[in-house]
C-alpha cells in the first residue's frame, strides 16, 4: 500500500487544506523549523495511533494529546481532518476530529497498520537503544506477536506449578497411607485389588456361617444387610465420622508445619518491604519515573537539564539512572511477586482445611449434646486459622502490620485434644458393641470398604494429576525449547540487517556483528540486549562505547530493520528531521542507505537542514522523488510552496477569469523564480549574502546585477526594452503584495504579465525545456545555449 495523495486541513499548524500528490512517489520536504513539517507527521500519528505521544504529556493532555491537535485560528464551521489516498482506490482513508469515524474496512486497515512503524521522529532515534532488557523484549514482541508466544508460556508454567502445588496440598500419599492402616487394623491385611478385598471379607463372614466370597461391591452391601442389627448403621456412621475426623486431624499436623514455615517466609518478606520506605516509595514512585523518560525521551526539554529539578545533567546518563532506577524498582517488585506467591499458597494450603473444618461442624453429630465439647474445640481450631486469612488480607503499601509468627502458632495441644476426644469416642462405641460379633463383623467389613474405596479413589485422582502434570511439563518445555529457537532464529536475521543498516553508514569504523541477544535465566526470557564486535572485542551495551550520533545511526538501523521485517500492509514510511541527529559525515551515507536499499518504498522526508536538502533535491532529480517546501505565514498558516508550471498555470487562469485577488503577487513570484534561475545559470555576480538572506534577493536588486552582466557579455540583449519596462512594473506586484491605496487594473496586470513571459522567452527554450546556461558555454563560437545542440536558443557571449 502506497499513498497517491494526502489531504490535511485544520490540524495543528496546518489551518488551510494541504493537498500532496504524491502519485505512490517519495517525497522530499524542506521547511524551516515551525513551517508544519511535524504537523503532518502528528496527523499521521494520529491518524495511525489514535493518539501523538509528544503531546500526551500530563500538562497538555494525557489522554493521547487530540485536545491540541485541531488548529486554534479555525472557526466552529471548520473541519479538521486527515485524508489519504492509497494504490488500492477500494481505500479512502478519512478521520475527522470530533466524528465517528466507524468505517468497518477504515478500521480493518488501521488496526493491522498499528502493528508497523511507518514514522520516526528525530526525538525517538535512540529510544529502543535506551530501553532496559525487558522493555526491549517486551517492544519487539509487541510488534512481532510475540508477547502472545511469552503469555502463553506463562500461562503453561502457572499451570504446571498450580498442578504440582495442588498434588501437594491433596497429600494424596499420606491419606494412602491413613486408608491402608484403617484396613490393616480392621482386616489385619492389606488390601491391593478388588479380589483381595473379596476374600477378606469372605474370611470375615466364615464365622457367621456364611460361606460365600462376594463378586462386587454390591454383593458386599448385601451381606451388610445381611448381617446388621437395629442401631447398629448409627453406631457406624459415628465411628467413621470419629475415624474422619482423625484423620482430618493427623493430616492438618502435617500441614501446620508447612502454613507455620509459608507465613514465617511471608512475615519475613512484608517487613522487609514495609521497613525499607524506599522500597514502598519506589513502588508508589513507579510512575513518575516512568513519566520521566518519556519526558527525556521526547526531548520535552531540548536542555541538558534534569526534568524534575533542572539541574545540568548529561541527558544519556540521565536515561542510565533512571534505568537503574527502574531495575531496583522491579527488583522490589520481585520481592511483592515472591510475596503474593506465598500469599497464594497460604490461601490453597487454608482455604481446603478451613472447608472441611465447616464441613464437619455441619455434621448430622455435631448438634448433638455428647458433641458440644468438640464443637468448641474444632471452632477455635477453624478461628485460628482465619487468623491467617484475615492477616493476608492487609495493605502492603499502606505499610499495615500483621501479626507475628508466634502469634499465629496453633496450639498442637489443641489437635492433641480433638484427636483424644474422637479416639475416646470410637473407643467407647467400640467397648459398647466389644462382645457383638456380628457388629464387629458389620464395622470392619463397612470401614475396610470405604477405605478401600476411598484408595481407589484418591489413586485415580492422583494418576489424573501426575499425567496432567507431566504431560504440561513436557509441553511446556518443548514450548520453550521452540520459543527459544524461533526467537534465535529471528533476533539472527533480523540482526542481520541492523548490522548491514549501521555499517552502510558507518563503514570501517570497527563496529561489526551487531546483534539482539535474548537473555534466559532459569529457563525464562527475561530480556534482550544489544552486542556488537568493537575493534574484534565483545561490547554490550552500546552506550558504553559508541556517540550519540552513532547511537542515533543504531536507532535507525533498529527502526529501517522493523520496517524490512514488519511492515507487510503499507510500502511507505515517514522520517521527521531525523538527519539533524547525526553528524555531517553520516548524511550522505544516510541518504544513500535510503536510495539503495529501499528504493521500492515509499519514503516521506522531512528536514530543515538546508544544504543537505539541497545536496539530496539534487540527486534524486529524475529518480521519481517529489521535491517540496513547506512555509508558513500568520494569514496561511502551513503552506506548500507551488511549483513554477503549477503558478503559471493559477496565474493564466486567474487572468482569464479576470481574477484581479492576489493575482500581481504571484506574477511578482514567478518574475523572482525566472530572475533567479537566470542569475544562476548566467553566472550573474551579485554582492554576498549568506544562504538564507540569498534565497530572498528582491527582483530589482536581480534585475540592476542582470542588466549590468548583459552589458558585459552581450549589448545586444542588455538593449532589450523589456529589462525596463520590468523594472517599472515589478512595483504592480510589489503594490499587490502589501494593502496599498493605489487600485491595480486588469489592464496593468496583464502587461505585467507579457513582460515576465517575454523575459521567460528570451531564455528559455521550449524545445530542450532548458534554460539558456554558461554549462553550455561554446568557447570556439564564443556563445551561450540552451542544452540544445542546433535550433536552440544562442547568444553571443564575451566572458
Amino acid at each position: 500500500m502506497k499513498i497517491e495523495k494526502l489531504t490535511l486541513s485544520g490540524l495543528r499548524g496546518i489551518k488551510n487544506t494541504i493537498n500532496l500528490d504524491l502519485d505512490n512517489k517519495s517525497l522530499l520536504l524542506f521547511g524551516e523549523n515551525g513551517s508544519g513539517k511535524s504537523s503532518i507527521t502528528d496527523a499521521l500519528e494520529w491518524l495511525y495511533r489514535d493518539r501523538i505521544d509528544h503531546l500526551s504529556i500530563e500538562e497538555i493532555d494525557r489522554q493521547g494529546g487530540i485536545s491540541a491537535l485541531r488548529n486554534i485560528f479555525l472557526s466552529d464551521e471548520e473541519k479538521s481532518f486527515i485524508e489519504l489516498k492509497f494504490t488500492d482506490s477500494q481505500l479512502l482513508c478519512r478521520k475527522e476530529l470530533s466524528k465517528n469515524n466507524d468505517n468497518e474496512d477504515l478500521k480493518n486497515y488501521l488496526d493491522v497498520s498499528k502493528k508497523e512503524n511507518l514514522f520516526l521522529r528525530s526525538k525517538d532515534l535512540a529510544r529502543f537503544v535506551f530501553t532496559t532488557k525487558k522493555e526491549k523484549l517486551d517492544e519487539l514482541s509487541k510488534i512481532i506477536g510475540f508477547s502472545k508466544v511469552t503469555d502463553v508460556r506463562k500461562i503453561l508454567k502457572q499451570c504446571v506449578n498450580k498442578l504440582n502445588k495442588e498434588m501437594k496440598n491433596k497429600n494424596f500419599e499420606e491419606q494412602i497411607s491413613n486408608n491402608n492402616s484403617l484396613i490393616i487394623e480392621h482386616i489385619s491385611r492389606t488390601v491391593t485389588s478388588d479380589q483381595h478385598l473379596f476374600d477378606a471379607i469372605h474370611n470375615l463372614v466364615l464365622p457367621l456361617g456364611i460361606d460365600k466370597t462376594p463378586n462386587s461391591f454390591a454383593e458386599i452391601e448385601t451381606m451388610i444387610d445381611m448381617i446388621k442389627q437395629p442401631g447398629d448403621s448409627r453406631i457406624v456412621e459415628l465411628l467413621l465420622f470419629y475415624n474422619d475426623l482423625n484423620s482430618f486431624i493427623l493430616n492438618l499436623t502435617s500441614k501446620l508445619d508447612e502454613i507455620e514455615e509459608i507465613y514465617t517466609n511471608f512475615y519475613s518478606l512484608w517487613n522487609e518491604i514495609i521497613d525499607n520506605r524506599e522500597i514502598v516509595n519506589e513502588l508508589l514512585m513507579e510512575k513518575l519515573l516512568s513519566e520521566g523518560v518519556k519526558v527525556l525521551e521526547k526531548n520535552v526539554l531540548e536542555d541538558e537539564k534534569c526534568p524534575l529539578c533542572l539541574q545540568e545533567k548529561n541527558k544519556i546518563e540521565l536515561l542510565e539512572e533512571i534505568g537503574r532506577r527502574i531495575t531496583d524498582l522491579k527488583r522490589a517488585k520481585e520481592r511483592k511477586t515472591l510475596l503474593d506467591e506465598n500469599i497464594e499458597s497460604l490461601i490453597n494450603l487454608l482455604s481446603g482445611n478451613i472447608a472441611k473444618i465447616e464441613n464437619i461442624l455441619s455434621n448430622k453429630f455435631m448438634p448433638e449434646e455428647e458433641n458440644q465439647e468438640l464443637k468448641v474445640k474444632l471452632e477455635k481450631l477453624g478461628s485460628t486459622l482465619n487468623k491467617y486469612t484475615d492477616e493476608l488480607k492487609k495493605d502492603l503499601l499502606q505499610r499495615d502490620l500483621i501479626g507475628s509468627p508466634e502469634g499465629m502458632v496453633c496450639d498442637r495441644e489443641l489437635l492433641n485434644q480433638i484427636m483424644d476426644f474422637a479416639k475416646q469416642k470410637k473407643d467407647g462405641l467400640e467397648k459398647l458393641k466389644k462382645d457383638d460379633k456380628k457388629f464387629d463383623i458389620h464395622n470392619k467389613i463397612v470401614v475396610s470398604k470405604r477405605a478401600y474405596l476411598d484408595i481407589k479413589s484418591l489413586e485415580k485422582e492422583k494418576a489424573v494429576f501426575t499425567t496432567q502434570a507431566e504431560t504440561l511439563q513436557l509441553i511446556y518445555e518443548e514450548f520453550v525449547k521452540r520459543q527459544k529457537e524461533e526467537l534465535e532464529s529471528f533476533c539472527n536475521n533480523f540482526s542481520e540487517n541492523i548490522d548491514d543498516f549501521y555499517k552502510f553508514m558507518n563503514p570501517d569504523e570497527g563496529v561489526d556483528d551487531i546483534k539482539l541477544i535474548p537473555l534466559i535465566k532459569n529457563d525464562e526470557l527475561t530480556g534482550l540486549s544489544i552486542q556488537f564486535e568493537f575493534f574484534s572485542n565483545s561490547i554490550s551495551p552500546p552506550q558504553k562505547y559508541l556517540s550519540e550520533s552513532h547511537l542515533n545511526c543504531l536507532g535507525l538501523a533498529f527502526f529501517l530493520s522493523s520496517v524490512k521485517a514488519f511492515n507487510k500492509e503499507n510500502k511507505f514510511f515517514v522520517l521527521d528531521d531525523v538527519v539533524s541527529s547525526y553528524d555531517a559525515n553520516h548524511r550522505n551515507r544516510f541518504m544513500s542507505l535510503l536510495l539503495e536499499k529501499f528504493s521500492d518504498y515509499q519514503i516521506i522526508v522531512f528536514t530543515h537542514e538546508k544544504n543537505w536538502f539541497t545536496h539530496f533535491s539534487n540527486t534524486v532529480k529524475g529518480i521519481d522523488w517529489h521535491v517540496k517546501t513547506i512555509k508558513w505565514s500568520e494569514a496561511e498558516g502551513s503552506y506548500i510552496e507551488e511549483s513554477l508550471q503549477t503558478l503559471k498555470e493559477k496565474i493564466e487562469l486567474k487572468i482569464r477569469q479576470n481574477e484581479e485577488d492576489g493575482l500581481g503577487n504571484q506574477i511578482r513570484k514567478y518574475m523572482e523564480f525566472i530572475l533567479k534561475k537566470i542569475a544562476c545559470d548566467l553566472e550573474v555576480k551579485v554582492r554576498f549574502l549568506y544562504n538564507e538572506n540569498n534565497e530572498h534577493r528582491m527582483a530589482n536588486e536581480l534585475l540592476c546585477a542582470l542588466k549590468s552582466t548583459l552589458k558585459k557579455s552581450n549589448t545586444e540583449l542588455a538593449a532589450n526594452n523589456v529589462f525596463n519596462r520590468l523594472a517599472s512594473s515589478s512595483y504592480i506586484g510589489n503594490t499587490d503584495s502589501h494593502d496599498h491605496r493605489y487600485r491595480l487594473s486588469m489592464g496593468d496586470i496583464r502587461a505585467f504579465w507579457q513582460d515576465v513571459l517575454e523575459l521567460e522567452s528570451i531564455v528559455f527554450c521550449e524545445n530542450c525545456q532548458k534554460f539558456v546556461s554558461m554549462k553550455y558555454y561554446d568557447t570556439v563560437n564564443k556563445t551561450v545555449r540552451c542544452a540544445c545542440t542546433n535550433n536552440g536558443k544562442s547568444y553571443k557571449w564575451k566572458k
